[in-house]
């Protein structure tokens, strides 16, 4: 049962994470083999081997009826190969790699019959940028022109922006050609990035209109 779980593992992680994803993999594992290690070894002691037996067979069941019901979707395989679609950022001069935080913004113009679909898409491509390292994400629509919104994350340095340009997967392409279809045909999706004059701690970068901080950021790129 080892080998064909730390396959499935090893299919379900991202190549740029795969390393990391089956440490944790392994911990969680050796973690759970000490832990029923020492769970039925104490009920063997107090009831006797045979409620242990019986108790290992019962959660070996449940198991079983758990995996039924949340089926593990092998046949839904998610590619996680880099597609190198995003377009290197045009920059003025060259930003050090340490430098951030970084904000990106995305701009789209969506019909208002498609909006209600456009936001459950974009909440999926969220939950992607957050799960690729965006600290935090949030979807604005304008409130002088509904059709108009307004995508923006943020992330701590450049030198991490600069990596999920080359992590960016095939899977996450798919997800950005559902959102683009959904936006107004012949409508332009252009896209700046923004960067800290100087690095700023990020709960500071975070929330400054809370303290009052002057928070100019200077824009790097701007493409259609």
């Amino acid at each position: 049962m080892l080998a064909p779980l730390t396959v499935a593992a090893q299919q379900a992680s991202p190549p740029w994470v795969r390393a990391r994803a089956l440490a944790v993999y392994l911990i969680v594992f050796q973690a759970g083999m000490a832990g029923g290690s020492a769970l039925w070894g104490a009920v063997a002691a107090r009831a006797g081997l045979n409620a242990a037996y019986f108790g290992i067979a019962a959660g070996l069941l449940l198991s079983a009826a758990l995996a039924v019901q949340f089926k593990p979707a092998a046949e839904e395989a998610v590619d996680f190969t880099p597609a190198h679609h995003w377009p290197e950022p045009a920059v003025a001069g060259e930003p050090s790699l340490e430098a951030g935080p970084v904000m990106m913004q995305v701009e789209y113009r969506v019909d208002p019959p498609r909006a209600d679909a456009f936001r459950n898409a974009m909440a999926d491509l969220g939950r992607n940028r957050r799960r690729d390292g965006a600290l935090q994400w949030w979807l604005f629509q304008d409130t002088a022109d509904p059709s108009r919104f307004l995508e923006t994350w943020i992330e701590a340095t450049w030198a991490e922006h600069l990596r999920n340009h080359e992590r960016a997967s095939v899977a996450q392409r798919e997800l950005e050609q559902r959102v683009h279809g959904l936006t107004q045909e012949g409508s332009a999706i252009s896209t700046r990035h923004f960067i800290a004059p100087e690095p700023q701690p990020m709960r500071t970068a975070m929330v400054p209109a809370s303290r009052g901080t002057d928070t100019r950021f200077s824009p790097m790129r701007t493409t259609n």
